[in-house]
């Protein structure tokens, strides 16, 4: 799970105190654009998808602009 966030890229994932790997996009031919870096799950049930979402949604960063 990624998010963009002040113009850098965030793993929504990385859960570790250690200083998270620079994120970058990619692409080739066959495996078409991807962010290299990003933590990647294996999911076999509805509750390990539901589990890997609400980690995502309580790393995000959320802030109100001046855009209305």
């Amino acid at each position: 799970m990624i998010e963009i966030y002040k113009e850098s890229l965030r793993d929504l994932l990385y859960d570790s105190p250690d200083t998270p790997p620079e994120l970058k996009i990619k692409e080739d031919p066959k495996r078409g654009t991807y962010v290299e870096g990003l933590t990647e799950a294996q999911i076999v049930c509805e509750e390990e998808i539901m589990t890997v979402l609400c980690t995502g949604e309580t790393m995000r960063h959320v802030a109100s602009t001046k855009l209305n």
